[in-house]
């Protein structure tokens, strides 16, 4: 299976705006059931990890008062043309966060996490292990994400996208992982992200949900595989 999206990626990789059109794919119910299903156990078991984080980061900000500020952060993502807040533990200091936003009018904090000197010494480590996306299993369990799929886009780089004719944040549903993430460390090799979404996206067109549902399988056995590495996603 993962021989054929290698193929479907490179036949598509000369394809610019390979997802065009932007016809949304309404996700399978064995899908659905199995997101809700996988992230309702998800957040049960690492419920009492979630606490201890928690409290590291009120515990750090008591010490430090640099790191000072809420357990959570959010910010505004696009699911089919639906605004959602994705939910993270926070790992960047409030006030960078905060004149960002003032003075560059940041609207997502990707680009704030290249400097270590802006993150919490808790964010740090969380951010290492991809623990501070932990939260987003709330975000699956309302139907925001599902577990597989394209990651989601903050406002301003979906509607870039979609203004250059390019539709593949619009058309499925977004995911907690994806095939760039389970393949972050051969992505160059594999033709880059836009590819892998756009091989998704057909794949998703192509297979019944129950070869759909080994493939996502698949992604997230091959996701873990990236975080024992500790390469983040």
């Amino acid at each position: 299976m993962t021989m054929a999206l290698n193929a479907q990626a490179t036949s598509r990789a000369d394809e610019p705006g390979a997802a065009a059109g932007g016809e949304m794919i309404h996700i399978h119910p064995l899908k659905a059931a199995f997101d809700k299903v996988v992230a309702l156990l998800a957040i049960v078991i690492f419920s009492p990890l979630c606490v201890l984080i928690a409290l590291a980061i009120k515990i750090s900000g008591g010490l430090h008062p640099e790191d000072r500020g809420p357990v959570f952060y959010k910010e505004a993502r696009v699911s089919q043309d639906r605004i959602f807040n994705l939910y993270k533990f926070r790992v960047l200091k409030t006030a960078v966060i905060e004149a960002a936003r003032r003075e560059k009018g940041y609207d997502h904090a990707k680009p704030l996490e290249g400097r270590e000197a802006n993150k919490t010494r808790v964010g740090r480590w969380l951010q290492r292990w991809y623990l501070d996306e932990v939260p987003q299993l709330f975000n699956v369990l309302k139907g925001d994400l599902s577990l597989v799929g394209p990651r989601p886009w903050p406002v301003s780089e979906y509607r870039r996208e979609l203004a250059q004719g390019i539709y593949r944040k619009r058309i499925l549903r977004p995911g907690l992982t994806g095939l760039v993430q389970a393949h972050k460390d051969e992505l160059s090799a594999m033709g880059g992200d836009r590819v892998l979404d756009e091989a998704y996206i057909e794949t998703c067109r192509t297979l019944g949900p129950v070869r759909l549902l080994l493939l996502d399988l698949r992604v997230i056995a091959d996701t873990f595989r990236i975080l024992v590495k500790g390469q983040g996603l």
